[in-house]
């Protein structure tokens, strides 16, 4: 499989978990979550061969993603449906989508690792976008406030701090030359 290739496969299963996540957990099916993000990473480890240090970065971005939505949601940028215990604090499906993002640091978003201005950009035009539109076909398991304009503005900068800093954590978090 070819470079180009591998990045094609990864934005795709990402963007088709992301998309099954957000709809399945509405389903009431407690245990659906959890059967795509492991099919998720099992399939992400047979097509794409990752390394050790990608797995432990993967796992890094879901515990990020997991005190980032917390955080957000605590403050009143938006709430969680049924999918979570409280609704303030990140449901498994969620968490799940954020494991599954680690997995484009380093094939579909790796282009970014080098143009910070430019993954600062994306954080802060996509992250918004995704839970604007993660609210509207989730059937309720994100809920923003009335006037959702501060809780996206929240976002925005949330998101355009996370993914320069997601990428400089994959740096420091990388194995060192002997």
């Amino acid at each position: 499989m070819s470079e180009v290739q591998r990045k094609v496969f990864n934005v795709v299963l990402y963007q088709s978990l992301w998309f099954a996540l957000l709809t399945g957990n509405s389903w009431g099916i407690p245990a659906f979550a959890f059967i795509v993000i492991v099919f998720g990473v099992i399939i992400h480890g047979l097509v794409l061969r990752p390394i050790a240090h990608e797995w432990r970065f993967i796992g890094i971005v879901g515990m990020y993603g997991f005190a980032h939505d917390t955080l957000l949601a605590s403050v009143g940028a938006f709430q969680f449906g049924g999918g979570s215990f409280k609704p303030w604090l990140c449901p498994v499906w969620l968490v799940g989508v954020w494991i599954l993002f680690g997995t484009t640091f380093f094939h579909s978003l790796s282009l970014l690792e080098s143009k910070p201005y430019i993954a600062v950009l994306l954080g802060a035009i996509g992250g918004p976008l995704a839970y604007l539109g993660g609210s509207k076909i989730s059937n309720g398991q994100i809920i923003f406030p009335d006037a959702p304009l501060v809780s996206l503005i929240a976002l925005a900068i949330a998101w355009g701090v996370s993914v320069p800093l997601l990428f400089k954590i994959k740096q420091l978090t990388a194995p060192r030359p002997s």
